[in-house]
């Protein structure tokens, strides 16, 4: 494959995965919060995502979607105020993903353990493999672009995006 065909790989089936899995389709679980539109196929998922982003040490919380919401809501409004960028922001919009599943999203071999596209909105997680941390830096991809009306530099946003990751730590 050259490198042209390479470059667009990613973007491209993200692309497609939009069109085929939308938000509203047939046997998707979503969740509204003040900051969030979370989607994913199935309960179990969503129930492993809550239990991954909740700040707990020795027995993991029973699920429970307001108190799954209000913690999706409190990560994001501290990534605002860490950032200085609190107030009305586009809702973001979560996918969750089991790790079969996210794998084959991208041309990299599952090397990425989530990731945020600028143009959709959207962060796509690996719920096997997320914590509270990583989904602040991606959520802080989605405060800066916004903020700055549209997607900062490669380099300039992982640097922001650690940041955030690391105060929260």
């Amino acid at each position: 494959m050259n490198k042209m065909q390479d470059k667009w790989k990613i973007p491209l089936t993200a692309c497609m995965l939009v069109l085929i899995w939308s938000p509203g389709a047939i046997g998707t679980m979503n969740i509204a919060t003040k900051h969030t539109n979370i989607s994913a196929k199935s309960s179990k998922t969503v129930e492993k995502f809550y239990r991954k982003i909740s700040d707990y040490v020795f027995f993991a919380p029973k699920y429970d979607q307001a108190a799954m919401a209000k913690r999706v809501d409190s990560l994001f409004e501290r990534v605002q105020k860490i950032l200085g960028m609190e107030g009305d922001i586009p809702v973001l919009q979560i996918k969750l993903y089991p790790r079969k599943e996210f794998v084959g999203l991208l041309a990299d071999g599952g090397k990425r353990r989530s990731f945020y596209l600028y143009n959709y909105k959207t962060v796509y997680v690996n719920v096997d493999d997320i914590h509270a941390g990583m989904l602040a830096h991606e959520m802080s991809h989605h405060i800066v672009g916004e903020r700055f009306g549209g997607r900062l530099r490669r380099k300039t946003a992982e640097i922001i995006a650690t940041g955030v990751e690391r105060r929260l730590g």
